[in-house]
């Protein structure tokens, strides 16, 4: 996502929305290497830098969310060591942000520390990326987060969107398939206790596209699964 084609004049036309301000005017707006913004009823401060990709350097960036990747390091800028800057000796955490509504939740959730996950499959990705994250921290630091984690998740209720599924295509593709996996020819793993079928899944072969049976495919459920995970 450009910058200056799309976040900073996103956040100038928001910069009441978000109680923002810009603090190094002394760069012009056509030629600024880092653009350093506060939110000035909590003194709070973000930068962006003129990069191809929207980074954005914050004080604190404590939770995954969908479109939102965290760097490893930000990259160092002579204009954030000035004395109004909350980000010198090279403080704060960069992420890069890959599209508007990525950069909105971002900003609600760092001005507001409101989360606005709404949908199930935002709540997908994010669990993913935690997942990802987790892998690659060290067991020890992992299982000292553990010690004060809390025993039971939190809820929110999210909106979805679902296809409602052709039956007479479900039926016709599971009849041809006979209680055989379409992908890796084993039998049906059990069967199902309300009515003794073999239990198969159909799965779209192009997703998103024709709900009819030569774009429908009777799966085992791990060979489901690859195909969405694989």
């Amino acid at each position: 996502m450009d910058p200056r084609k799309i976040t900073i004049p996103y956040l100038e036309n928001n910069y009441e929305k978000y109680g923002l301000s810009w603090k190094n005017t002394g760069r012009k707006s056509d030629d600024w290497k880092v653009k350093l913004l506060e939110i000035e009823s909590k003194s709070l401060q973000l930068a962006i830098y003129d990069r191809n990709e929207t980074v954005i350097r914050l004080e604190h960036y404590d939770i995954e969310l969908p479109g939102v990747k965290k760097l490893i390091r930000c990259a160092k800028s002579d204009a954030l060591n000035a004395q109004f800057s909350n980000f010198k000796n090279n403080a704060g955490i960069c992420v890069e942000v890959e599209d508007i509504s990525a950069l909105e939740r971002l900003l609600n959730y760092y001005i507001w520390n409101d989360v606005q996950i709404t949908s199930l499959d935002e709540i997908l990705e994010s669990f993913e990326h935690r997942i990802s994250l987790s892998k690659i921290t060290p067991a020890k630091e992992r299982r000292e987060r553990l010690k004060n984690a809390p025993n039971k998740p939190k809820k929110i209720t999210v909106t979805t969107t679902a296809f409602v599924r052709n039956a007479d295509v479900v039926i016709e593709v599971l009849e041809r398939a006979k209680g055989i996996c379409e992908s890796c020819k084993s039998p049906a793993p059990f069967n199902k206790v309300t009515n003794g079928q073999p239990y198969l899944e159909v799965h779209h072969i192009v997703r998103l596209a024709d709900d009819t049976i030569d774009n429908s495919i009777a799966l085992c459920p791990n060979c489901h699964r690859e195909k969405h995970y694989g």
